[in-house]
């Protein structure tokens, strides 16, 4: 005991306490890279905890404590790695989720919302809700059943629909081809018609035909 009345251990075995243990100036247990230092934040109030391995900073921390928030850190050039076994769920009940680096999940995420300020990189996106888009959505590729839209649906290279296409309007400034067969209740065009083959209509209403060769088996 010294003469302030206070227990003095020195060794290499186990420190047992029976009460509280109470450090007024820095605690170090361990040494080296294997080692922690407790003391306040450098430049700070907050209870902190340093690695040994890394000079104490204001930036340099593990883990600090302010009285109001829960501070985990990583040093320069590390990282935090989190093992959660299966059967225990990490609930996270806050305003939000901020990762300014890339978000790494092998398993599956599930959210009820997710907000992206920037680009959302995945192999498959699959939701058996709605996609809702109120910017561009810029793909290599659409795999769909449905696709429903109030606006334009623009396409800069080829659009390929293996069944039906039910459309009011089509508008074009370039080419509709099809190598099968267009069936339509009424055609109607104020500019050409231009075929290269053969033109079977029933009957062919015009107030004047301009043809180099018209040929006619009938009427």
């Amino acid at each position: 005991i010294n003469p302030n009345g206070n227990k003095i251990y020195a060794g290499t075995g186990n420190l047992t306490a029976n009460t509280n243990v109470t450090v007024t100036s820095n605690l170090i247990v361990g040494s080296g890279s294997g080692g922690f230092l407790f003391r306040p934040l450098v430049g700070g109030t907050g209870a902190t905890i340093y690695g040994l391995g890394a000079a104490p900073s204001q930036t340099n921390y593990a883990l600090s404590y302010n009285g109001a928030s829960l501070n985990l850190n990583a040093p320069t050039g590390g990282g935090i790695y989190s093992s959660i076994q299966n059967t225990i769920v990490t609930t996270l009940t806050s305003t939000g989720l901020v990762v300014t680096g890339v978000l790494s999940t092998t398993g599956n995420t599930t959210v009820a919302n997710l907000t992206a300020n920037g680009n959302l990189t995945s192999a498959n996106l699959a939701t058996p809700g709605q996609l809702s888009v109120t910017g561009n959505a810029t793909v290599g590729n659409v795999g769909t059943q449905h696709i429903t839209a109030s606006g334009n649906v623009s396409a800069s290279g080829s659009m390929s629909v293996t069944g039906n296409a039910n459309i009011g309007n089509i508008g074009t400034a370039g080419l509709i081809t099809a190598t099968g067969n267009i069936t339509g209740g009424n055609l109607v065009t104020g500019g050409a018609i231009s075929a290269t083959g053969n033109a079977n209509v029933g009957n062919l209403g015009t107030t004047g035909v301009f043809a180099t060769t018209v040929s006619a088996t009938g009427n």
